[in-house]
């Protein structure tokens, strides 16, 4: 299975999500101080108040992010629908918003080790 994607089976169908770092746009439109940090802060600097406040706004908005992550393998799929399939995702897994989340930070974390890389000699 690619790193990026997800295979869940949802009211007896098999559907998969994708996410990709475009998500990022969709991250910034529900939390846009996320993307106006900067580089030098550090995370615990943030404070916790910053952490839960960011985790709540998307949280709420899983519906949201979860319909541009299923949408890639499934065009078809409405936005009405992807909310269907959301809610029954949720009625028959526990923590579904935190598998998301965690999944969605592994795009943007993840990848191949540094010392896996090979190195550029310009």
């Amino acid at each position: 299975m690619n790193r990026h994607t997800r295979t869940i089976e949802v009211g007896g169908k098999t559907y998969t999500l994708t996410a990709k770092r475009s998500l990022l746009i969709k991250l910034g439109e529900i939390c846009p101080e996320m993307l106006r940090l900067d580089p030098k802060d550090k995370v615990e600097d943030l404070g916790t108040d910053f952490e839960i406040e960011a985790g709540i706004k998307i949280a709420t908005n899983m519906d949201a992010i979860f319909y541009d992550m299923i949408k890639i393998a499934h065009p078809e799929i409405t936005r009405e629908k992807s909310d269907e399939i959301y809610d029954t995702f949720c009625e028959e897994y526990n923590d579904v918003e935190v598998a998301l989340i965690n999944f969605i930070k592994s795009v943007f974390t993840g990848g191949i080790p540094k010392e896996q890389k090979k190195n550029l000699n310009w």
